[in-house]
């Protein structure tokens, strides 16, 4: 009736007596014994997981023993070789910087000087202390200081700083100016004044007897504070000092605030201002 159907055959071969047999069937799929051999043992990927496994731990332990072998080791410092080098340094820079601080720190700033010591009695002056104080007197025999040597200017520096600064802290006037004044009125106390009547601020207080150089000098101080108040507003500015007591008559040289303010900046004394602001 119909158009006939195909057959189908499965052929497979028996291990027993090697024949061949055919049957009918209708799955069309060869097998054979064999076929699981083509598949991985179980215990085969076990063993090569765990050795895998054995080469991450090995790997994993080295690494952390390096990361605390670097982290607690101590570092080697060359001690030796630094030493030769601080050496080397110092010895390089020695005389650059002996030749800095000689060349920017005035001499009178280092050592004292024989007669520097503090003076008995400059401690008991109080501002109540009884001095006869001059008159308003003008000074005509100020000269400059160019005909002093630098080492009687040094001296006469060392000599008289500490009372200086003392002077500023008690009164209020700058340190700088009362040195430059002294410098300049006593030439650095060579001038006769200074030698027989210990008078070091020239004619302001030439009728005013004192029986040390550091009377004279406190004796200045209350002069100023009679005779020139309104200067004392303008602190430590030894400029302005300096062109206020020239402007009101106290030496009657012309240049007189200039010779001031040449003196303090050629022998830095307004470092004395600084020394005198720390109380």
């Amino acid at each position: 009736m119909g158009a006939a159907q195909p057959k189908y055959y499965t052929s497979y071969t028996n291990n027993n007596n090697g024949q061949s047999q055919s049957s009918r069937g209708s799955g069309g799929i060869s097998t054979r014994p064999d076929a699981e051999e083509n598949y991985p043992n179980l215990i085969d990927l076990v063993r090569h997981a765990w050795l895998g496994i054995g080469k991450l731990y090995v790997a994993a332990k080295y690494l952390v023993h390096s990361i605390k072998h670097n982290l607690f080791e101590k570092p080697r410092v060359p001690y030796f070789k630094l030493g030769i080098l601080a050496v080397a340094m110092f010895l390089v820079f020695k005389e650059d910087l002996r030749f800095t601080l000689n060349l920017k720190v005035p001499t009178w700033l280092f050592g004292q000087s024989a007669g520097s010591a503090t003076p008995d009695g400059v401690a008991q002056f109080g501002l109540a202390q009884s001095i006869a104080l001059p008159s308003h007197q003008a000074s005509t025999e100020t000269t400059r200081t160019s005909g002093t040597s630098n080492e009687l200017v040094d001296a006469y520096i060392k000599r008289f700083r500490r009372v200086a600064v003392l002077e500023m802290q008690q009164f209020g006037i700058p340190a700088s100016i009362k040195m430059a004044q002294a410098l300049l009125e006593s030439q650095a106390g060579t001038l006769n004044d200074a030698v027989t009547s210990n008078n070091h601020f020239g004619a302001p207080l030439r009728n005013t007897p004192v029986a040390t150089a550091w009377e004279s000098w406190r004796a200045h101080s209350l002069y100023l504070q009679n005779e020139y108040p309104e200067l004392f507003k303008y602190g430590k500015n030894y400029q302005r000092w300096a062109k206020e007591l020239d402007k009101k008559g106290y030496n009657t040289s012309k240049d007189y605030a200039q010779q001031l303010i040449n003196i303090i900046e050629q022998f830095q004394l307004n470092k004395l201002d600084e020394m005198g602001s720390v109380q």
